[in-house]
């Protein structure tokens, strides 16, 4: 009999992944997609048709039957913008002098969105007056498949970084521009027929669809980062260390927002280049075209390489902001969990992990899907069909280990030695 899953995928800045994840947590497949800008705002329900096409091409494969898609769920990233005539996306800058800046003088470091909509409204007509409104991305592509508008608050805490009846009347933005809230877990809708076949799911019924809303959010539930001192590591281009606390953490070089689970908290620190740095140097190196992990390998054994130091000093960077979050949470009073779980690019490259993990002295957690996102996406979309009672309880449930990077004592000497000795060759040049 095949497995009943979850349809999942999850939006990032040029790559769309997708996994089917089954009832009880088990990635059956999971693939990754390029985005195709040249497709204008149906270049995502594009990836996700193509992800659908390679997922079942992937079971063909290794003959294993294709599983009832009970759900389809989405998440995506930052306070991206999108409807029929364009998008808006969290990495494009404001123009000098435009309109948007004036949320920032009167809203100052809270609205994460009102800015983007206030450049959409004064500087991208087209798009400003679609009927349909303003959609952020993944809530735009949940809108292609069921016909229905929704914006997932991850809880009413997060208000504040959206906007509220009292703003949109400060900044002129009209009624119905902006979808209603909806609750985590909330469906969406049901699929619609012909968006069923645009994703080669053929079944007697369609599926509810559930936005998992933004990646930040749906990364902690999908590392079980839902209890006081749980800690997540999310490690691309750059890098959150994140903390859930009972109490909000204040301190400089701390970020503090609500966790996905009501009453408790977040706190972080932001390595914002850990992952890049690596990149430049290895396509400013002639290793272009050598995989990550074959590259960190390579350098592990060439330790001569100023590769090589700089992924020490990557890993001592890295250990530098977890020193400064323990030892805050410690006066604090927060006892952090003995052990971190990763999540992201990073997490897949299994040499990297283990010289985090040896460098940092703690053991470093990979759960059975590496890409967070999917199994946070497979959580709420159980938890929306009443298969669990909470999000806590599905992510007790689904988020399991599949590997743990114990740290060395003897090696995390040898790399301090040698960490010491780059920093000395670096202050004499």
């Amino acid at each position: 009999m095949a497995d009943t899953a979850v349809f999942c995928a999850d939006i990032g800045t040029s790559s769309l992944k997708a996994a089917f994840v089954s009832e009880d947590g088990t990635v059956i497949e999971a693939v990754s997609e390029r985005i195709d800008y040249r497709l204008g705002s149906n270049r995502w329900i594009q990836a996700l048709s193509e992800a659908a096409v390679s997922l079942f091409k992937a079971l063909d494969r290794k003959d294993i039957p294709y599983p009832h898609i009970c759900a389809i769920s989405i998440s995506g990233n930052g306070p991206s913008l999108a409807n029929e005539e364009g998008s808006y996306l969290w990495n494009e800058p404001y123009v000098d002098g435009e309109p948007a800046t004036k949320v920032l003088q009167l809203d100052p470091g809270f609205s994460l969105f009102l800015p983007r909509i206030l450049h959409v409204k004064h500087c991208m007509k087209d798009m400003w007056d679609c009927p349909t409104g303003i959609l952020s991305v993944p809530e735009f592509l949940v809108y292609q498949l069921t016909g229905e508008k929704q914006t997932l608050l991850p809880d009413s805490r997060y208000t504040h970084a959206y906007w509220d009846e009292e703003r949109n009347l400060l900044f002129g933005i009209p009624d119905g521009k902006l979808p209603d809230f909806a609750s985590f877990g909330q469906s969406a809708g049901t699929l619609l027929p012909h968006m069923a076949a645009v994703l080669h799911i053929e079944q007697h019924y369609m599926p509810q669809v559930f936005c998992g809303g933004p990646d930040f959010t749906i990364a902690l539930i999908g590392t079980n980062t839902l209890l006081p001192g749980k800690i997540c590591d999310r490690s691309g281009s750059s890098e959150g260390i994140n903390l859930c606390t009972a109490e909000p953490l204040e301190a400089d070089g701390i970020r503090t927002l609500p966790s996905p689970v009501a009453g408790l908290w977040n706190a972080s620190v932001l390595i914002p280049d850990s992952g890049s740095r690596f990149t430049d140097w290895k396509y400013n190196n002639l290793y272009a075209d050598m995989p990550y992990h074959t590259c960190v390998s390579w350098l592990m054994n060439h330790q001569e390489s100023d590769g090589y130091d700089l992924l020490l000093d990557i890993a001592f960077s890295v250990q530098h902001k977890l020193i400064h979050l323990l030892t805050v949470a410690n006066k604090a009073g927060i006892s952090p969990y003995r052990s971190m779980t990763c999540t992201g690019g990073q997490a897949k490259n299994p040499e990297w992990l283990q010289l985090k993990a040896d460098i940092l002295g703690l053991p470093l957690k990979v759960s059975s899907c590496a890409d967070a996102e999917l199994t946070g996406n497979a959580i709420c979309a159980l938890y929306g069909l009443g298969n669990y009672d909470s999000i806590t309880s599905a992510a007790n449930d689904l988020v399991r280990t599949d590997t743990v990077y114990y740290p060395d004592k003897s090696r995390r000497e040898r790399y301090q030695e040698q960490y010491a000795d780059y920093i000395r060759r670096k202050d004499a040049e």
